[in-house]
């Protein structure tokens, strides 16, 4: 049981680790938008939700998490 744990554990940790790549590139890319006069983007938060399911091909969602990722998580 403990060995199974490690590896949901452990898939986790590759997810959040991609998430929050991917955060701190729309990060940068926001943040140059909303120095950019001519844009009419001048705020933004981003918002991440992460599901999970009991079985890959079924709706019933197990549990959600949900997270408000900071403005300027790039710096």
């Amino acid at each position: 049981m403990l060995n199974e744990l490690q590896i949901v554990n452990n898939r986790l940790k590759k997810l959040q680790d991609k998430l929050l790549s991917e955060a701190i590139k729309l990060d940068k890319e926001l943040l140059k938008r909303v120095s950019n006069k001519n844009d009419f983007l001048f705020d933004y938060e981003i918002e991440l939700t992460i599901s999970f399911y009991l079985k890959e091909d079924e709706e019933n969602v197990f549990s959600s998490i949900e997270e408000h990722l900071k403005k300027h998580i790039s710096k």
